[in-house]
């Protein structure tokens, strides 16, 4: 039995629910594309000079291909997540993201026709319950912000589900993610070009944190933490103690942006964190047996 895949993703979690305050800092002196490539570029590069000096070479061309597809659905996650924080709030944006709980489920029923099991429907309703008392409004309005992030949930769920059908035993977790990295840094660099930047070097401290902290902590890795953990965990188990992330969220928020929690929303955090206690004892029964 062991306890590493839940830390594993508990960790993830952490860093991810930080980089909501970290792209809002970093948006204060950078615009959304700037700021997805420079965290793609830097932590890609960083990872694959890591490759270069400690693999074969002839491999390259292959986690260049394994990596292709994930990189397609991850890169158009963050590039709707940044999008939608500049228009909604880190609290709203982070309970919005996390209805990809309930798009994995869908998704792998009609890909594969996999049935989730009744009891993690059940944590799935309770951490959705939690995250309707978390929204700060009753009635949920559906602007281009709030739109951008359901588009970021949806990406999220497909990036999920394609890591899980890859054959992981045959690659390293840490140069996959690099190598995802690097085709999402291809794919924005043409789009840098087209749009308008600073670059007075009027950078606020703030931002120059968020930036560092998305490039090493949400990008390099959390998502080496999420595709390490897959090994063990399913993409339907695995949405559910994500939930974690939107909590976090608030917390960061809460203690550095000036969001201010109600008590509804502090119980809603308590469901979720229950809810993923709940799949985290789950798994560990599962690995006893």
């Amino acid at each position: 039995m062991t306890i590493l895949p839940v830390l594993e993703i508990l960790l993830a979690n952490l860093i991810w629910g930080f980089g909501f305050v970290a792209s809002i800092w970093a948006l204060e002196s950078l615009t959304w594309i700037q700021i997805f490539l420079y965290r793609f570029l830097i932590a890609g590069l960083s990872g694959l000079i890591i490759f270069l000096i400690l693999e074969k070479r002839e491999l390259l061309k292959s986690y260049f291909s394994i990596a292709f597809i994930p990189s397609i659905f991850l890169s158009l996650e963050i590039i709707f997540q940044i999008f939608s924080l500049q228009y909604t709030t880190a609290t709203e944006g982070g309970f919005l993201f996390v209805l990809y709980i309930i798009m994995i489920p869908v998704m792998e029923y009609v890909l594969y026709k996999k049935h989730l099991p009744k009891k993690q429907m059940l944590w799935i309703v309770l951490g959705l319950v939690g995250s309707v008392l978390m929204m700060k409004s009753k009635e949920i309005t559906i602007g281009k912000g709030e739109a951008a992030m359901l588009a970021a949930a949806f990406f999220a769920s497909a990036h999920i589900i394609s890591i899980d059908r890859l054959d992981k035993s045959k690659i390293k977790t840490f140069y996959l993610n690099a190598f995802q990295l690097m085709w999402g840094a291809i794919f924005t660099a043409p789009f840098y070009f087209f749009i308008k930047h600073d670059f007075s070097g009027n950078y606020s401290t703030k931002s120059v944190l968020g930036l560092f902290s998305l490039i090493f902590g949400s990008t390099l890795l959390a998502y080496f933490l999420q595709i390490k953990a897959q090994l063990k965990i399913s993409p339907s188990m695995i949405s559910i103690l994500f939930l974690l992330e939107s909590a976090f969220s608030a917390m960061f928020a809460y203690w550095l942006l000036g969001d201010r929690l109600s008590p509804g929303q502090w119980i809603g955090a308590a469901i979720i964190s229950i809810s993923a206690l709940a799949v985290s004892l789950d798994f560990l029964k599962s690995q006893k047996d």
